[in-house]
């Protein structure tokens, strides 16, 4: 992205390295309350499926085998499937959400398993001094 829109949130700095749209289905979802786990930056964190992982037969066979925590979406398959994990990876994120604002982050927030969404946003590298050592 040439020329990359470049911004601040409180004490972090965001890059946008792409802009992106998606239409998906929430597959889980993570909430964060401590600041240390950089709940004030991204509160919450969104497993998200489209094509094949938006399929319920598909996901009856993933879902209650995956689990999601400390910032990661971990994919378990529970029973024989014939798709290929690229096809798999290549269909579902794991976000760390950012919300614009305090409305987003309430609508976010509200955000359940199963839920069909519409998101556009940027994908952003954050720095911040917050964590440095002295």
């Amino acid at each position: 992205m040439s020329g990359a829109k470049v911004w601040k949130k409180d004490e972090y700095k965001l890059k946008a390295l792409a802009k992106y749209k998606i239409q998906a289905r929430v597959l889980s979802t993570y909430h964060y309350h401590f600041p240390e786990a950089g709940a004030d930056i991204s509160p919450v964190d969104l497993a998200v499926g489209w094509s094949i992982m938006s399929d319920q037969k598909v996901l009856d066979k993933i879902l209650p085998c995956s689990f999601q925590n400390n910032r990661a979406w971990l994919i378990r398959i529970c029973s024989p499937l014939n798709i290929s994990i690229d096809t798999i990876m290549s269909s579902s994120a794991h976000m760390h959400i950012i919300p614009k604002d305090k409305n987003m982050k309430a609508l976010i927030q509200k955000l359940r398993k199963g839920d069909l969404i519409e998101m556009s946003g940027y994908l952003v590298e954050v720095t911040s001094n917050k964590f440095a050592e002295p």
